[in-house]
């Protein structure tokens, strides 16, 4: 099973009246993320506020809040196995809230966000562990990339992005 992952995001726009140095954005997020046996969904609300700091540079911060599902799909497991028969094979975990950054301009971006900052353990509804005393690790994601403008309604944006789990220091 390779791996997948599918995503949909929606945001609006509000712009107050004669405003031009800033603008807000709201929206929604979907994704879903398999591997093997092992999947989670999230559902996130998100907040943006962009500035702009001087002609075509804006600096945005925005946050994503909501919560994810960690699945197994049991299908390999053997059924007779009394661990597997008492084992709920799905969890939601919460708060999950991402903060970011974007500093962008017509020709260049640069990302910088952490993930699972606020959902270090793996617990259910009624606040029972998990498993073992599992951890998630924050990960820590930057991206810088160019824009390339091709036509009117299609752009080209070659980028390089690192997702880095913080545990401790980096190996290059």
């Amino acid at each position: 099973n390779a791996p997948k992952q599918n995503f949909a995001n929606l945001s609006y726009t509000i712009r107050p009246p004669r405003s031009y140095s800033y603008w807000q954005n709201i929206g929604a997020y979907v994704e879903n993320n398999q591997s093997g046996i092992m999947s989670d969904d999230g559902l996130y609300l998100s907040y943006t506020i962009h500035l702009l700091l001087r002609k075509n540079l804006i600096a945005s911060f925005g946050t994503f809040a909501g919560f994810k599902k960690f699945s197994l799909t049991p299908g390999i497991l053997d059924a007779n196995d009394p661990v597997v028969q008492k084992t709920n094979f799905q969890t939601y975990v919460y708060p999950d809230i991402i903060p970011g950054f974007r500093l962008s301009n017509k020709k260049f971006f640069f990302d910088i966000s952490a993930k699972q900052v606020t959902i270090n353990r793996i617990h259910g509804f009624n606040c029972n562990q998990i498993g073992g005393p599992s951890k998630l690790n924050p990960v820590l994601f930057i991206a810088y990339g160019k824009v390339f403008p091709l036509t009117d309604f299609l752009t080209l944006l070659p980028s390089v992005a690192l997702n880095q789990a913080i545990v401790g220091p980096s190996s290059i």
